[in-house]
């Protein structure tokens, strides 16, 4: 760990901080809400209906690859703002609403993590792969994947704490309030300009861009 952050030069640190804590923040409330799901799911559905779940999942994430605005769907540092921003708010629709006694409910927060989740990991990543080069990449990711592993393993431990003394619903709501968290960080401002280099088949941009955009 000290040495990826050794690793990290001084004008890449607040964009390496910011998708840091974004991960970080992403998959603790991930991790947050699939403990809340299966505990949900599975207290009044049999585990057998899974498999319709994980048709359904894949049904609707194609339908949305296909549908013309999948197709032109957004992207860059503030898309990513956005899908965060929106899955907090449908999220905590989920909780605020939600019974847990109707199976169209539990199938829908079923599905709803399962292509909450992929989306945003996948939408950071891109972000990432548009900010830095590959040489910056190489020495920068690792730092970032730590940030990964560390928020799966501090969502799963709260959950396990969180579960001890309140139901599963309002596990819900802590991974409803977790990406806000982690939100601000990609607003700070850069002090210094970046220079546009261009990678492969992108146009990326230098660390401190990054920052202001993440």
């Amino acid at each position: 760990m000290v040495t990826r952050l050794l690793a990290v030069r001084p004008e890449e640190r607040r964009g390496s901080v910011a998708a840091f804590l974004t991960i970080f923040g992403t998959l603790a409330a991930h991790t947050l809400l699939e403990t809340a799901r299966d505990a949900l799911f599975l207290a009044r559905l049999p585990a057998s209906r899974l498999a319709i779940v994980y048709l359904l999942i894949a049904l609707v994430a194609v339908g949305l690859a296909q549908a013309p605005w999948g197709r032109r769907r957004a992207t860059g540092a503030f898309a990513l703002s956005r899908l965060l921003g929106a899955g907090s708010v449908v999220t905590f629709a989920f909780w605020a609403l939600g019974r847990w006694q109707s199976p169209f409910e539990l199938y829908a927060l079923y599905v709803w993590t399962g292509l909450l989740g992929s989306l945003t990991v996948l939408q950071f990543w891109m972000v990432l792969g548009d900010l830095y080069t590959l040489t910056q990449a190489k020495r920068l990711y690792s730092l970032v994947w730590t940030g990964s592993l560390l928020g799966a393993t501090v969502g799963a431990a709260a959950a396990r704490v969180l579960a001890e003394h309140v139901p599963a619903s309002a596990l819900v709501l802590a991974a409803a309030a977790m990406p806000v968290h982690a939100a601000p960080a990609k607003a700070a401002p850069a002090k210094a300009p970046a220079t546009p280099v261009q990678i492969e088949l992108s146009h990326g941009l230098g660390a401190d861009k990054g920052a202001q955009l993440l």
